[in-house]
């Protein structure tokens, strides 16, 4: 048994490893996603500030819980589902079952970012964005200002020119410190111990070609 519970420890331990490993992963994704998002937001001509509320909204499955709109007092989240609560008070353990298995879950919070973001992205200023939707960790998210690169390929025209954005977040998302764990300790993790993941996206530049106009006419 004391040799089975040590076992039983490491692979525990193992498979957490597993685990984090498989959501920062997830997470490194999700802002490469959002930089690509941004990159394509820039290259058609929009503004410093869309290109921002582009790459918040594309990055929205790492920015942890929504804050704005405020969840209802009454329950504390988005989640409090009638038909559910009703199948749980008058189901038995098996028709619950059944239910669960033919039903199509669609968390609340879904519709609300459905009719939120494009009022979102149509806001004038950031106060006035975050009051439409918030996340708890977009501040977390940065995006470093875009950069004009040469052109792709030899002799390409100004027109041709790359934009590479870049989007950087902290995970934090850890059980065991790194700092700890490099150190030869096992200890839980704290906000100030993350791993810094970012993403990069490059793309063509198309935007001077929708300002020159004489290019567009002939």
């Amino acid at each position: 048994m004391v040799e089975s519970c040590i076992v039983i420890c490491f692979l525990c331990l193992l498979f957490l490893g597993l685990f984090q490993l498989a959501h920062a992963y997830g997470s490194r994704e999700v802002l490469f996603y959002a930089a690509a998002r941004a990159a394509r937001a820039k290259t058609v001509g929009f503004n410093r500030f869309m290109v921002q509320k582009t790459m918040m909204v594309a990055a929205i499955p790492n920015a942890g819980r929504m804050i704005e709109p405020v969840p209802d007092s009454t329950t504390g989240n988005f989640n409090d589902d009638a038909a559910l609560d009703h199948a749980i008070a008058t189901m038995s353990v098996g028709q619950l079952w059944d239910f669960a298995l033919k039903a199509t879950p669609s968390p609340v919070t879904t519709d609300i970012e459905l009719t939120r973001i494009p009022e979102f992205l149509d806001s004038d200023n950031m106060d006035q964005a975050l009051d439409v939707l918030n996340y708890a960790g977009w501040s977390t998210i940065t995006m470093l200002p875009p950069i004009m690169g040469a052109g792709v390929g030899g002799g390409a025209p100004d027109a041709a020119q790359a934009i590479s954005i870049t989007v950087c977040q902290t995970y934090t998302n850890m059980l065991i410190s790194l700092a700890a764990l490099n150190a030869g300790d096992i200890t839980q993790n704290s906000q100030q111990d993350g791993l810094p993941l970012s993403g990069t996206y490059q793309i063509e530049a198309h935007y001077p070609l929708y300002l020159n106009t004489s290019q567009v006419e002939q």
